[in-house]
């Protein structure tokens, strides 16, 4: 497992949270993250992780960069396109932004957790990535969901 560590590193960078970031500091923690999460991943054959390549990218684009020009966009979205196919399958729980709850850490602005949920789902699409798109509500169903799906793939074996 590879913990999603941006708490850790927006710490180090001396920020309690994203509110309170310039969009230029936003876009510096953004390539440090990139940076972070390439070498943690690099360094495993196999792992979970929470938060992939998309997210990095769909973030840089719907907060770092939407009103950028094209060569700043593709600085990490190119590069998160070509990391995110190493992923044996992306777990995508559309609808979570809608049940957000801001911890103090996270962007209070409930529309652009929206926008990069749509971004995520476009990405996911676009790349052709192997993804499995949550349709249930509550944990349990969701957790049945993956499982499941784990199991068709012949990722995990049934209980016996």
């Amino acid at each position: 497992m590879i913990p999603e560590g941006s708490r850790a590193l927006l710490q180090s960078q001396g920020h309690a949270g994203f509110d309170s970031m310039t969009r230029e500091e936003l876009r510096d923690f953004q390539r440090l993250f990139f940076v972070w999460k390439r070498e943690a991943e690099s360094k495993v054959e196999s792992y979970l992780v929470d938060r992939s390549f998309v997210d990095v990218a769909a973030i840089w684009m719907e907060r770092d960069t939407f009103d950028q020009s094209l060569e700043l966009q593709n600085e990490l979205v190119l590069p998160c396109k070509d990391l995110a196919k190493k992923y044996t399958l992306h777990i995508h729980a559309p609808g979570m932004a809608s049940s957000f709850h801001h911890n103090g850490v996270r962007e209070s602005d409930l529309s652009l957790h929206r926008r990069i949920a749509v971004r995520v789902a476009q990405y996911l699409n676009d790349w052709k990535l192997p993804h499995l798109s949550l349709t249930s509500s509550t944990l349990d169903l969701r957790v049945r969901e993956v499982r499941a799906e784990l199991e068709r793939r012949s990722l995990i074996t049934p209980p016996a």
